[in-house]
């Protein structure tokens, strides 16, 4: 699972999780504040166990279902707490 995935800064600081296996997608991971809402142009959102999302998706394949878009955000969630609990800490 995880050598599906890459994870990057930009030079902003911003960071970005990009899924390499179709479906692919390159998605903005952002903390979710509580009393302010996501801005609306960062569209779809998926909202992580850690408290924060991911939005601002860009499928670089057909958009998948709901059943699969689910299946592989749940996978993509996973993959990034993996990768959260080895580098930030």
């Amino acid at each position: 699972m995880k050598d599906r995935y890459v994870f990057g800064i930009s030079e902003t600081g911003g960071s970005y999780l990009v899924r390499l296996v179709v479906p692919r997608f390159v998605a903005r991971v952002e903390r979710t504040e509580e009393g302010y809402p996501a801005p609306a142009e960062w569209g779809c959102r998926y909202i992580l166990r850690s408290g924060e999302m991911f939005c601002d998706f860009d499928w670089l394949d057909p958009k998948p279902g709901e059943e699969l878009r689910q299946s592989v955000l749940a996978e993509a969630e996973d993959a990034w707490l993996f990768f959260a609990s080895v580098y930030r800490s």
